[in-house]
């Protein structure tokens, strides 16, 4: 066998084949993730968050990240990635290699469905990651899902509801905001490393339809 670090590098000998509207759907994932990849947040990120304050002065708060409107461009291609009953999520993709797996017998089967639910794995553990900084409101700490649960449905995709409510109470927004960025850098991270595995399925011919001849 080729020494390789991970089953899910030979794909040939681990997937039965995809019919072409589950390869439109590896495609489109392949696709989402290097969009957000390349864009000016997360190509080059910068989140500092700077606090300062005098004696009865208002607090001063600064951010240096890629902009608002950075943020605005990709979180409708991350809510895809993020949001688990979504096609072309990194959940339900993991799904489909994992059926696809099961469905082909071979010596690799097993070390192969133990990578995918590693992989799986990662990512909840990505979601529940630490912050930087750790924010107690009202006796709740702001986890990731936390955040990206307010700052999507409360702010970015939707407004002038409860979680925008939320946020705006919030006297330090500039932090809540950072730590926000920072929960969505940390799971594109694990989004890329699932992106180099369905990349592995589309750069192999016996694993696609066969092209229809024309005429």
């Amino acid at each position: 066998m080729t020494d390789v670090e991970s089953p899910l590098e030979l794909a040939s000998e681990i997937y039965r084949p995809f019919d072409a509207a589950e390869v439109k759907r590896l495609r489109n994932f392949v696709g989402d993730v290097e969009g957000l990849r390349e864009s000016a947040l997360f190509s080059n990120p910068t989140n500092t968050v700077r606090i300062s304050g005098e004696v009865n002065r208002p607090i001063k708060q600064e951010l240096d990240f890629a902009g608002d409107e950075a943020i605005h461009a990709v979180v409708g291609r991350f809510r895809q990635l993020y949001n688990r009953p979504e096609p072309t999520s990194y959940a339900s993709i993991l799904k489909l290699l994992g059926r696809h797996v099961h469905e082909r017998e071979s010596p690799l089967q097993r070390e192969a469905l133990d990578a995918i639910k590693e992989l799986r794995k990662w990512e909840g553990e990505a979601r529940d990651v630490k912050g930087g900084v750790e924010i107690n409101v009202n006796g709740e700490t702001m986890t990731g899902p936390i955040l990206i649960d307010l700052f999507l449905h409360g702010h970015y995709l939707h407004k002038g509801n409860a979680k925008s409510d939320a946020l705006d109470v919030f006297p330090l927004r500039a932090m809540l905001l950072s730590e926000f960025i920072r929960a969505m850098t940390v799971l594109m991270q694990v989004y890329w490393v699932g992106r180099n595995v369905v990349a592995q399925i589309l750069e192999t011919p016996s694993l696609l339809p066969k092209a229809v001849p024309v005429g």
